[in-house]
């Protein structure tokens, strides 16, 4: 998923995958890959996580 805002934009990866957050024994079922661009020449950040989704 690809996103745009007026202070930059970015782009989100959402999978189905086992993962651990690394601090509890919480087993999450999707991962986040959040790639962040602030401008089209400075440097890109990337913020990476786990989740679960509650009905």
């Amino acid at each position: 998923m690809q996103f745009a805002s007026d202070g930059g934009g970015g782009m989100a990866v959402l999978r189905a995958q086992a993962c651990s957050d690394g601090m509890s024994d919480r087993a999450f079922g999707l991962t986040l890959d959040l790639f962040l661009q602030k401008s089209s020449t400075g440097p890109a950040a990337s913020l990476h996580g786990c989740c679960s989704l509650m009905p």
